[in-house]
């Protein structure tokens, strides 16, 4: 399937907990109160790309900065797979959000973990705001300067656990009217039954449906997410 990037806003996405289910219940309270500092989430779901489609906990930090800023919070958040967002941490305007939100840093160059340690010292010495962070392995896999490791381990550590189908397709269907994409949960049941279950990927096959039913008027039915399953994946 080719990789498809449509400009959605920032807040088209449900609520974070539209993620979280009940596995990850003790997570899901951390980001409603706001207590914490610093939090790092990880998950072992290779994406297949380094894109704004990538895996689970990069996912749910975006909906957690899209829910706060609809709240009136001032929240960055920069997805450090795509380089073109890394550059945003050289802005100064980093130091003066209430939260910054950081997905995959595993993928940040040497001077941009060195803005992330300074990011690290800011808020602390500030005594508010907060500094959320995603990647695919727990901190003591990722590759890193060793300043910045010592700032890591200042982090509540979560491993975000996988939503069972039912779930999942629950979330699916927020998206999707956040989206405004009309569908039917039988066609996310059929799509977790045959079709590729990991995050990137279902994510990708939501903006091909979306641009298909705005730029051709096609309603979302069953043989549209078999055609888009039957294409080549590059």
């Amino acid at each position: 399937m080719n990789q498809l990037i449509l400009d959605f806003a920032d807040n088209a996405y449900p609520d974070s907990a539209a993620f979280l289910g009940n596995s990850n219940h003790q997570l899901r309270e951390v980001l409603q109160s706001k207590h914490e500092a610093f939090v790092y989430v990880w998950d072992g779901e290779v994406a297949f790309g380094r894109d704004e489609n990538s895996g689970a906990a990069s996912i749910v930090l975006k909906a957690w900065a899209a829910e706060m800023q609809k709240k009136g919070y001032a929240v960055m958040c920069i997805n450090a797979a795509v380089i073109s967002e890394q550059r945003q941490l050289a802005d100064d305007a980093v130091f003066s959000q209430d939260a910054v939100v950081i997905g995959n840093i595993d993928y940040l160059d040497a001077a941009n973990q060195h803005r992330l340690f300074e990011l690290f010292n800011h808020f602390r010495n500030r005594a508010s705001g907060q500094l959320l962070l995603s990647a695919a392995v727990p901190p003591a896999g990722l590759t890193v300067r060793e300043d910045l490791r010592t700032r890591l381990a200042y982090c509540l550590v979560y491993e975000l656990k996988p939503l069972n189908d039912e779930e999942k397709a629950e979330a699916l269907m927020q998206i999707a009217n956040a989206w405004q994409i009309p569908v039917d949960r039988d066609v996310f049941r059929y799509l977790l039954q045959y079709g590729p279950r990991d995050w990137g990927s279902l994510m990708t096959i939501l903006l091909r449906i979306s641009h298909d039913t705005l730029q051709y008027r096609r309603r979302v039915t069953l043989p549209l997410i078999r055609e888009l399953l039957q294409q080549e994946v590059p």
